[in-house]
């Protein structure tokens, strides 16, 4: 990190020098969310990413939350904590605020009503 993924070849996988990137015969395919759903995606009948169009909307509905409901909070939260950012109490309690609100939703009847298949892809994450 911070050596390989500066060189002009992985730049031209991902032009910000992010990691993961997954190389496929097809091509690079670069952030988490896109290569979970290319895997997922690589057989038809994969249970991973739902069997119904609705299924797949709930699936992809709740990845989307994660990464902009959860991971902003924990990111506000932890970087300061690992030396990444300047630590500042109002933003902490702002990102304590927006985990609870966030981390409560997932506790709701309704999302632990989800499919199956949404329970499956959680446990192989």
């Amino acid at each position: 990190m911070g050596v390989s993924n500066k060189t002009p070849e992985f730049l031209k996988m991902n032009p910000l020098g992010k990691v993961p990137v997954l190389e496929t015969p097809d091509g690079p395919v670069f952030e988490s969310n896109a290569i979970a759903r290319y895997v997922a995606r690589l057989k038809d009948d994969n249970p991973l990413f739902g069997s119904s169009r609705i299924e797949q909307a709930h699936v992809e509905q709740w990845m989307d939350f994660a990464a902009t409901e959860v991971d902003p909070g924990v990111a506000w939260y932890l970087y300061p904590r690992l030396g990444y950012l300047p630590y500042v109490s109002t933003t902490e309690e702002t990102a304590i605020s927006s985990l609870k609100r966030s981390l409560g939703a997932l506790n709701t009847h309704q999302f632990a009503l989800l499919l199956v298949s949404m329970l499956i892809w959680y446990t192989l994450l």
